[in-house]
């Protein structure tokens, strides 16, 4: 379909030129730019990580800042970072779990050596 715009758009674009026409070259450039941001768009939108709020729930993750007793840090989980707060302190570089999630942060609880093997 966007490839279809793009060609559509070109065809009209280029036929306008060489008959003088200028509808068609404004139809044909519109059609063709439409394709262009739909194309881009479109990839955009397959790279872009996305992660819904209600599937974190225990998922694992790593502490990128600090977390502090029912203090907040940082954690990153599948390539995100998210606002994170613990019943405990946990350092950097800690594997952990989220445990819940309260609107755009996430508890977590640090991943015991047995639990992060498997």
């Amino acid at each position: 379909m966007v490839a279809g715009f793009i060609v559509v758009g070109l065809a009209l674009f280029v036929d306008g030129i060489a008959a003088g026409r200028t509808g068609i070259q404004i139809v044909g450039a519109i059609i063709l730019i439409g394709g262009i941001a739909m194309f881009f768009a479109k990839i955009t939108e397959e790279i872009r990580p996305f992660t819904a709020k209600w599937d974190l729930t225990g998922e694992p993750g790593e502490i990128v800042v600090e977390v502090g007793k029912h203090a907040k840090g940082i954690v990153r989980i599948r390539s995100e970072l998210w606002s994170a707060k613990s019943e405990s302190p946990i350092a950097l570089g800690s594997k952990v779990r989220v445990t819940r999630v309260e609107g755009l942060q996430v508890w977590v609880e640090k991943l015991s050596a047995d639990s992060s093997a498997n």
